[in-house]
């Protein structure tokens, strides 16, 4: 995109005008802002618990209400933001002394926020020249989405805190499925052809394991399409976080495309299979639990080229049943 090369040439000039600094011993009070998904926050949880050794109050900013009951502590006060705007007029109001953001965050426009928000410590990955406004630089771009965040902790002089959430959990895998068809509404480009995940479903029903579908939103127009394939399917129609906790309890693994509900089944230690289309798995796969990738090796992919795929994603259409039924096959023999 030319106008990110500007940006970044710009940044790269402006930079050496923003003097980098070291962060303090403890901050009196501390942002914390994730943007992206609720798996981009899910991905962040080991930085967060690791964060609370270093701020005395800790102001947590996110898009999702459900991260809340993930995450939150007494320790924490959860803001919800929708723009950067809403963000920048948070943050003037709560005046923190420091601020970091994830890796899934948009450079320019968070170290804009930080800066006119008059926050003395600003920490975040400049991206290019892009977050030329930090004063405390994360670098490194590689690796899974977890370890780039935990650059942070690093950079911090801290040790991460654990992944899995402080919520009353048992597992008793017992032989369920939970098949997630969906994604969200602007990554269509990532969802598997329903019709082969019921298929999918079918064949692990035939030998003996009951089915579940689960969709919120938009999604649950596909659970109908996967549904029909299936004998007997048991429909989760925008479940609630603790109905999917008591379902977690019995479930042995996930079937689903690269979304946030396979990072929240790792959550509460749920293995999974996951296709990956366009995306790129060594970025985003499952972390902390056993789990299979279903993919097709492709020159193209993965593209990152997320808000501007014009090919017929043939990088998923190419997926067929019999390479996942291999993976749920490989996967189960681990377990």
């Amino acid at each position: 995109m030319p106008e990110r090369k500007i940006l970044d040439k710009t940044g790269k000039r402006l930079e050496k005008w923003i003097k980098e600094t070291e962060p303090p011993e403890m901050f009196p009070s501390l942002a914390v802002v994730l943007w992206g998904g609720i798996g981009d926050a899910i991905l962040f949880s080991p930085v967060l618990r690791g964060l609370r050794k270093k701020g005395e109050k800790i102001f947590l900013f996110t898009h999702h209400p459900i991260i809340h009951k993930l995450f939150i502590t007494t320790h924490e006060r959860h803001f919800i933001f929708s723009t950067p705007y809403t963000l920048l007029r948070l943050l003037r109001i709560l005046k923190p002394q420091g601020a970091v953001t994830n890796v899934a965050s948009p450079s320019f426009k968070t170290s804009a926020v930080f800066f006119l928000s008059r926050i003395p410590y600003r920490a975040g990955f400049p991206e290019g020249g892009r977050g030329f406004l930090y004063n405390i630089r994360i670098h490194g771009n590689n690796g899974h989405e977890v370890e780039r965040n935990m650059r942070i902790l690093e950079k911090f002089g801290l040790s991460p805190g654990g992944f899995y959430p402080d919520i009353p959990f048992k597992r008793k895998p017992e032989k369920i499925l939970v098949i997630h068809p969906g994604s969200g509404p602007r990554q269509l480009f990532k969802r598997w052809d329903p019709e082969k995940f019921g298929k999918a479903g079918r064949e692990m029903e035939k030998r003996g394991w009951k089915v579940l579908i689960a969709g919120w939103g938009d999604e649950i127009n596909i659970l109908w399409k996967v549904g029909k394939y299936i004998d007997n399917p048991v429909y989760l129609k925008s479940p609630s976080l603790s109905l999917l906790v008591s379902v977690f309890e019995k479930t042995s693994f996930i079937l689903a495309n690269d979304t946030s509900f396979v990072h929240l089944g790792a959550l509460f230690r749920v293995p999974s299979v996951v296709i990956f289309g366009p995306t790129d798995e060594r970025r985003y796969h499952p972390w902390g639990v056993p789990y299979r990738i279903v993919k097709k090796d492709l020159p193209c992919r993965p593209c990152f080229n997320y808000k501007r795929i014009r090919c017929d994603v043939r990088c998923i259409k190419e997926i067929e049943v019999e390479d996942v039924m291999e993976k749920i096959d490989e996967l189960l023999e681990e377990i």
